[in-house]
This record gives C-alpha cells, sequence and structure tokens, in this order.
C-alpha cells in the first residue's frame, strides 16, 4: 500500500468529507447543533504548520483517515496544550498502520511546532496509543464515559 500524509488545507475538497468522518464519530461531544455548524467551525481552524491542524491520510490515492492537533481538547484540562485529537481511520482501512502513521505525523507536527509534549483522552484505544509510546496521566469522566487522559514526551 502506498501511504501518503498531507495537510487537509492543501486538499479542500476534502473539508466535507473528513468533516463528516469527524461528526458522525464524535457529534455527542460536541456542542454543535448540526454538521453544517460543525463543518464551518471545522473549516476555520484547519491550518499548515501550525496548531490547530489537520492532516489526511491516503492510501493508495484514496482518502483512508485523518487526525487532528489542537490547542485545547478537554473542557476539564484547559491548561494543557496541545492536543492529538480526532484520529479517524475509515472502517475498511482500519489494521494496516493508517493510524499509528497519522499519530506520527501529529506527533511530528506538535514537537515542529516546539511542544515538548503532546495530550489526548479516549474513550477505547488505550492499548492502541500505550503501544505507540504514549502513558496513562490519569483516568477521568466526560459526558458520564470513562476516559484515559494520555501524555506523550516528544
Amino acid at each position: 500500500m502506498d501511504l501518503r500524509i498531507d495537510y487537509l488545507l492543501d486538499h479542500p475538497d476534502l473539508f466535507s468529507t473528513v468533516g463528516a468522518w469527524i461528526f458522525g464519530e464524535w457529534s455527542h461531544l460536541m456542542p454543535y447543533d448540526s454538521q453544517d455548524d460543525w463543518l464551518d467551525a471545522f473549516k476555520r481552524r484547519v491550518r499548515r504548520d501550525e496548531v490547530p491542524t489537520t492532516v489526511v491520510a491516503f492510501a493508495d490515492g484514496e482518502p483512508a483517515g485523518s487526525a487532528s492537533l489542537t490547542v485545547r481538547d478537554l473542557p476539564s484540562h484547559m491548561h494543557l496544550t496541545p492536543w492529538l485529537a480526532e484520529v479517524y481511520v475509515r472502517p475498511e482501512f482500519r489494521k494496516q498502520g493508517i493510524g499509528s502513521a497519522l499519530v506520527k505525523r501529529t506527533e511530528t507536527e506538535a514537537a515542529r511546532n516546539s511542544a515538548d509534549m503532546l495530550f489526548l483522552y479516549t474513550f477505547d484505544s488505550e492499548a492502541f496509543y500505550e503501544e505507540l509510546g504514549w502513558e496513562l496521566m490519569e483516568r477521568d469522566r466526560l459526558k458520564g464515559e470513562a476516559i484515559a487522559i494520555m501524555r506523550r514526551s516528544l
């Protein structure tokens, strides 16, 4: 498989596609009334070479997944920055290393922007991130669900 990861900003035709992936997966956590409201806010925060940004993975030229680097991502931990967020791989492309590549690319983007630590939270992928060198910071709850808050030194 030929895997390439680019800034989403360089592929404006994919804003709606990537926005739909993210909204479809995590809309229950978002303060937006509709996917259109979310997409408008999402478009305003996508940049290149700075935080926030979103990258998109292409597997053999086909959009396969995305990941974001955000300033803040967890209301109870506003003092921590930046965050790996919205890591999504289309179901048919999972278990092929795309998620790992997206995480590594986002780590590189954070380091390039002078971050020495990166944070994330996850509901159910703690083992995946541990395999990539992330460590558990603490456990908490978000919208009534248990989460693991993790960090990675860069």
